[in-house]
């Protein structure tokens, strides 16, 4: 099977930047991408899929026929089984490229959502990340501001290097990885002191 999707996006779903990501980048990256590809871009955003699907079957399967993953990182992303496990299959991925020869593949692109202090060793050491935490405003009134003409010419400008990225990711091949969330542990209770 061929790649399905040009762009994934890997975001904690439950935090500002889940609503942030549904309110105003998705949509105004979307746009922005249709003017910088000579086709129609497919962006797959988790919010796309059918009632009743098999959640992890799915997002393995979206995840290994995308052929770049949009990271919005955020201090909640790096607590996320689930982020992490997209992240992670899509560095695996990078590392057979660097192993084929490509130094320097095209598979993740990062974006700061907030912080980027507070992210593991790896995240921070990733060079070309993207910090659109000047426009971390995750409520509809930010699209009525002046700071969302910024906003938009930053994500255009993210739109232009991805459509350089999906154009340069190698072919396709069936069994790249797809990793499994880490259990968490368990919470531990709090019993009430007698």
């Amino acid at each position: 099977m061929p790649y399905l999707y040009d762009v994934f996006i890997s975001y904690k779903r439950n935090s500002d930047a889940g609503l942030w990501v549904r309110n105003h980048l998705y949509p105004v990256l979307t746009q922005c991408l249709a003017s910088e590809m000579p086709r129609d871009p497919q962006v797959w955003f988790d919010e796309d899929q059918d009632i009743g699907t098999n959640w992890p079957n799915n997002l393995k399967h979206v995840l290994l026929h995308s052929r770049v993953i949009l990271c919005v990182w955020s201090p909640p992303y790096f607590r996320s089984a689930w982020c992490l496990a997209e992240w992670e299959s899509m560095r695996a991925r990078e590392q057979i490229f660097r192993h084929r020869g490509n130094t320097n593949p095209p598979v993740i692109y990062p974006v700061i959502f907030s912080d980027g202090e507070h992210f593991p060793q790896s995240a921070r050491e990733i060079i070309g990340r993207t910090d659109l935490s000047a426009w971390g405003y995750p409520y509809l009134q930010f699209r009525n501001s002046l700071k969302y003409l910024a906003f938009h010419d930053a994500v255009r400008t993210v739109a232009i290097e991805l459509a350089k990225r999906v154009s340069d990711v190698p072919p396709w091949e069936p069994g790249w990885p797809t990793l499994n969330p880490a259990a968490l542990p368990e919470p531990m209770l709090q019993l009430p002191r007698l």
